[in-house]
């Protein structure tokens, strides 16, 4: 979720909530679904590889790489050593590799 909240001068200040994290909430704020969306909320709790490569738009057989060089934290189970990935590790895992900042809160004037 983000929140947006203006003031007398026309700023709006616009904070997302981030895991682990909350928006700190007061007078004036308005709470907004994020542009992006959740795009790992349709998956199930335990994701196959074909269903994390849709996700990042990678060939299944890249993200199969990925997981065998620990790019791409997952576990492999069965007598075919089947790759898995925890949905949740895998938001931790994209989020602790953004090249954005960590924290949301930015400023900007509204002409």
């Amino acid at each position: 979720m983000c929140a947006i909240n203006s003031n007398s001068s026309e700023q709006y200040l616009i904070a997302c909530d981030l895991p682990g994290q909350e928006i700190a909430r007061g007078e004036g704020w308005v709470e907004r679904p994020s542009a992006y969306g959740d795009p790992l909320a349709k998956y199930p709790d335990v994701m196959k590889p074909r269903e994390v490569a849709d996700v990042l738009r990678v060939e299944a057989s890249t993200l199969v790489r990925w997981l065998g060089d620990n790019h791409i934290p997952g576990f492999q189970i069965g007598p075919k050593q089947e790759w898995r990935i925890w949905r949740e590790e895998l938001r931790e895992y994209l989020h602790s590799h953004r090249n954005t900042p960590q924290q949301f809160e930015q400023f900007k004037q509204v002409d």
